[in-house]
């Protein structure tokens, strides 16, 4: 329901066969859906979030999250996966690392909405170009992000530590 906030917070470690998706997944960015986005806070609680299994169409991992909401990522923990598609506005609180492990692009953050990062480590992983470039934060042309603190690590020709098409400041 908007207005109130929803709080998730992680009892053990997880392994997707697809995306967590947190509000409309119209596909629109959630700040132009005023009144209908909801909120949530998502708790690591010292677990890990993997996505393991590829699409079969095209070998590329899934995103563990799809945020199209408010969204709080907070409490220390991992995810290793193609990383986090914002659409919504999100926040980074915790010590959370963020790994790209995807061999075909992605990023640890892909940033169409707003992301404002207070902590957390976000990696593009030795892997994470070798089909298409990687990023450890990816904002595109919209998207904004606001960097008051964090980690941002890109290893190799193909990747990545920070990309900006839209608005970032740090």
């Amino acid at each position: 329901t908007p207005g109130e906030t929803t709080e998730i917070i992680l009892g053990g470690d997880i392994d997707l066969t697809g995306s967590l998706v947190f509000g409309d997944n119209s596909g629109s960015p959630a700040p132009t859906r005023a009144g209908a986005v909801k909120s949530f806070v998502l708790n690591l609680n010292g677990k890990t979030i993997t996505t393991t299994w590829e699409n079969e169409q095209d070998g590329r991992h899934h995103y563990a999250i799809l945020n199209n909401a408010n969204l709080v990522l907070e409490g220390k923990g991992a995810i290793e996966a193609r990383g986090i598609k914002n659409f919504g506005e999100m926040t980074v609180n915790g010590n959370v690392t963020i790994k790209n492990i995807d061999s075909n692009g992605g990023a640890a953050i892909w940033n169409e909405g707003k992301v404002t990062i207070n902590n957390g480590t976000f990696i593009s992983s030795e892997n994470a170009g070798n089909g298409s470039y990687g990023a450890a934060l990816n904002t595109r042309s919209g998207g904004e992000a606001v960097v008051n603190s964090g980690t941002f690590k890109a290893y190799s020709q193909l990747t990545y530590a920070i990309v900006n098409e839209g608005k970032t400041t740090i």
